[in-house]
């Protein structure tokens, strides 16, 4: 079913019930905001069970992000990671390292592994600074997920972003909604 299948069913089922018409403008936007609502009630739930996880499997996608050294950061040292344009929820995070003393008792010819990361929440910064078995290191990441403000963005009105997504040239500005 396309989305203008989707518009069609509705007008019919509008003009059922003799309400006024819909724009085209209000659809999308509703539309939107049904789509958003419902996946994040699955998500809640994701994994739970196959037909849970078959319901948001078509919406998972794996992504491999390239960091970017911070300098002058007020994380101390810390890579910052551009997020996808279509993003909304993160499941896991996995860094890869490099080892660039590997010991030669363990060496199995690869200098790169993988380490899961663990979720920074804003009350949690303060005491993993001051923690020496909670502070961050490659064998204990975190990932914390924050919005920095682009100025070059920061003055676009609403009604250019929806004319963006009307016209199909979306950009991403955020989380919708």
């Amino acid at each position: 079913m396309t989305l203008r299948d989707v518009y069609e069913a509705v007008l019919i089922e509008l003009n059922k019930v003799q309400a006024p018409s819909l724009l085209v403008k209000d659809f999308v936007y509703l539309y939107n905001k049904a789509t958003q609502e419902y996946f994040n009630k699955r998500y809640n739930l994701f994994e739970v069970n196959q037909q849970l996880t078959d319901d948001l499997r078509v919406l998972t996608k794996t992504v491999k992000l390239f960091p970017v050294k911070e300098t002058g950061d007020v994380f101390g040292q810390s890579y910052r990671c551009d997020l996808p344009f279509n993003y909304v929820h993160i499941l896991n995070c996995i860094c890869e390292f490099e080892d660039r003393k590997p010991t030669k008792a363990c060496d199995d010819g690869s200098t790169v592994f993988q380490q899961g990361a663990n979720k920074l929440d804003t009350n949690q910064w303060s005491s993993v600074i001051n923690n020496y078995y909670m502070r961050p290191s490659v064998k204990q990441p975190y990932y914390y997920i924050i919005n920095i403000q682009d100025p070059n963005k920061a003055g676009i009105a609403d009604s250019v972003k929806m004319n963006d997504v009307l016209n199909g040239t979306e950009k991403r500005y955020g989380n919708s909604v």
